[in-house]
Parts: C-alpha cells; sequence; structure tokens
C-alpha cells in the first residue's frame, strides 16, 4: 500500500507531506476496521485450525491451542469487547477439538529438546 501510494504520489507530483497524510488515514482506517469490526468468526475459526496445523508441522501437540483457548476462557469469561469480534473461547475449544481428529499427534518432546539444544548449545 505504501508503495502504491508513493507511486500514485509521486506521478501526481504530490508533496511528501500530502503523501503521509494518505498513508496516516489509511493505517487509521485499517486499525479502526480491526479494533471495531475484527475479522469475522468463520475466519478466527480458520485462523486457530491453521495455527493448530502449524504447531503440527513445527513437532507441538495441536492441542496446546486448546489449552490456550481454555486460559481465555477463564479470563474473558463475559468480556463484551472481546465477544464483540472472536466467538466465544468455548466455541473455538469446540472448533479446536472437532480438528484434532486431523491430525497424527505423536509425542515430539525428544526430537523438539534436541532441536532446542542444537539450537541454544545447552
Amino acid at each position: 500500500m505504501i508503495t502504491g501510494t508513493a507511486a500514485t504520489g509521486a506521478a501526481a507530483g504530490m508533496d511528501v507531506n500530502e503523501l503521509t497524510d494518505i498513508f496516516n488515514e489509511s493505517v487509521g482506517e485499517i486499525v479502526q476496521t480491526l479494533v471495531n469490526n475484527g475479522f469475522s468468526r468463520e475466519m478466527e475459526m480458520e485462523a486457530d485450525n491453521m495455527a493448530m496445523n502449524l504447531m503440527a508441522v513445527a513437532g507441538y501437540n495441536p492441542a496446546g491451542l486448546i489449552d490456550i483457548l481454555r486460559e481465555l476462557n477463564t479470563i474473558n469469561s463475559g468480556g463484551a469487547c472481546f465477544g464483540r469480534t472472536h466467538p466465544t473461547p468455548a466455541s473455538r475449544i469446540e472448533n479446536a477439538q472437532a480438528s484434532l481428529v486431523n491430525f497424527n499427534i505423536q509425542n515430539t518432546a525428544n526430537f523438539r529438546t534436541a532441536r532446542f539444544s542444537a539450537i541454544t548449545g545447552r
């Protein structure tokens, strides 16, 4: 977006202050949309599924996401602001539990410990 704005502005003969104003306005609109509207609940569920996939590929048990969501559920019991733009933690937990069948969950603790040691020298 920055490159496009700068290229368009340069072609139109706009100065840096005008370009900065346009950029600030664009960023403000994006932030406003994210804060007020967030992503759709379906997009949040998809993000959870993608997170579980990334965890599995990295050698972590994707069920760890469920632990995080349970903690969110404890912390955010009835939080109106978070609930406006996100599915409830309980529905996300339900979705994540249903998604677990898609993963071949193995104990990778030894692999991860060896990888950590190789990287850190510990």
